[in-house]
C-alpha cells in the first residue's frame, strides 16, 4: 500500500511539473509561483543529494522532480520579467536570486534542526500548504490565466491529498501533517474553482 501511494503521488507531481514545463513554453509564461518554485527547487535539491548514497523510490521521484523543476526555472527566468511591476523590471534577476537564496536558507534551516526524516517530511508538507496558497493569490494578482490549468490544480490535489492520508494517517497519526494536507487540500480547491468560474465567465 505504501509503495502503490508513493507511486501514484510521484506521478501526480511528475504530470504537474511537465504540464507546467508544456504551459509556460506555450503560453510563454511561468507557471508556478515564485517563492513556491523556490523553496520546492531548495527541497529537491538537498533530498535529492542526500539520498545518492542510498538510493530508493523516493530519490529517483526526488530527482526527477529535480530536473523538472530545472525545467520550470528556465521558464520562469525566461518570461518571468514580464509579470514584474515595471519598477522592478531592472532588478528582476537579483530580486529571483535573492528569493532563491531565502528559500534554500528556510530549507536548510529545516534540515539542520530536525533529523532527516523529520526535515524533509515537515519542510515538504509546509512548503505544498504555502505553494497551495500562493497559486490563489497568482491566480487573484494575473489579468489572464496563461501557465494555468484545471488539471494542474486537480492533480496537484490529489498527490498532496495522498501523501497527506499516507504520512499523516497510515503511518502514524501526525497533527502537523494533516493539518498542513488539509490547508493545502482547501486552498487547491478553492484555486480549482475560481479558474472554472472564470473559463466558464469567459466563454461566450
Amino acid at each position: 500500500m505504501i509503495l502503490f501511494l508513493t507511486l501514484v503521488s510521484g506521478f501526480c507531481w511528475f504530470f504537474v511539473c511537465i504540464k507546467m514545463v508544456y504551459l509556460g513554453k506555450r503560453d510563454k509564461t511561468y507557471c508556478m509561483p515564485l517563492f513556491a518554485l523556490g523553496l520546492d527547487f531548495a527541497w529537491e535539491t538537498i533530498y535529492t543529494l542526500e539520498g545518492v548514497s542510498n538510493i530508493e523510490l523516493q530519490t529517483f521521484i526526488n530527482a526527477v522532480r529535480f530536473i523538472l523543476d530545472i525545467l520550470i526555472i528556465v521558464t520562469y527566468f525566461r518570461y518571468g520579467r514580464e509579470r514584474f511591476p515595471d519598477t522592478l523590471k531592472k532588478q528582476f534577476i537579483l530580486i529571483s536570486m535573492g528569493v532563491f537564496a531565502v528559500c534554500f536558507a528556510f530549507q536548510f534551516a529545516f534540515y539542520f534542526q530536525f533529523d532527516l526524516r523529520a526535515a524533509a517530511l515537515y519542510s515538504a508538507f509546509m512548503q505544498n500548504a504555502l505553494m497551495s496558497l500562493l497559486f490563489i493569490y497568482m491566480f487573484l494578482t494575473r489579468t489572464d490565466t496563461r501557465g494555468q490549468a484545471l488539471s494542474i490544480a486537480v492533480v496537484k490535489c490529489i498527490g498532496t491529498l495522498i501523501l497527506t492520508i499516507l504520512y499523516g494517517y497510515i503511518e502514524i497519526i501526525n497533527p502537523y501533517v494533516l493539518i498542513c494536507g488539509a490547508v493545502s487540500f482547501s486552498a487547491d480547491t478553492c484555486y480549482f474553482l475560481l479558474l472554472l468560474f472564470r473559463q466558464k465567465k469567459a466563454k461566450p
